[in-house]
């Protein structure tokens, strides 16, 4: 036998994977050549360690199923949550609808007020000799500013009471479901 040979029959020897005979030849070989002896010792540390390091699966524990199976039972039996009523939906809806006709009514005003006033602004001459005519054209319709928005501040004024309205609906809406639920 050679080192080569012993070598593989130790990490086999070491698995239980030896028949009793080449077990033999393997101790013959190993009392023989001090290099084997030496990795023999080598490999039987690490098998022990490795053993060692091997651990065993956590137990569970007795009533583990038991109280997993209540917990499912629990919450098949708990009620769903309950949907907020229609009449209370429809209602949220309508107020929201509601405030924003009025946002609408009332900012008419202000909107009708906005003046354009072209000229405001110079083209570029040098960006005219290279512009399309179409899209001259079109830009031409585009052109001034809307620095006179008499009156505009107030519709964004609605904007408030609209959101503070919606969270009121909400708040509702939520203190209901819950209120059925319990």
């Amino acid at each position: 036998m050679n080192c080569t040979q012993a070598e593989l029959w130790i990490q086999q020897s070491l698995d239980g994977m030896l028949s009793a005979a080449e077990r033999e030849s393997l101790d013959a070989h190993v009392a023989a050549c001090p290099a084997c002896a030496a990795r023999w010792r080598e490999y039987r540390q690490l098998s022990r360690a490795a053993t060692q390091w091997v651990q065993q699966p956590a137990a569970i524990s007795d009533d583990f199923t038991a109280r997993l199976m209540a917990q499912v039972e629990a919450r098949a039996s708990a009620p769903s949550p309950a949907r907020p009523a229609p009449w209370l939906q429809a209602a949220a809806i309508a107020a929201f609808a509601g405030s924003l006709a009025a946002v609408v009514w009332f900012a008419r005003p202000a909107l009708q007020g906005i003046r354009l006033t072209t000229g405001d602004i110079a083209p570029d001459p040098r960006v005219l000799q290279t512009t399309p005519s179409w899209l001259l054209d079109s830009a031409r319709g585009f052109s001034g500013s809307l620095t006179h928005l008499q009156g505009a501040v107030p519709m964004f004024a609605w904007v408030l009471p609209v959101c503070l309205l919606a969270l009121a609906a909400n708040l509702v809406l939520a203190h209901h479901a819950r209120r059925r639920t319990a």
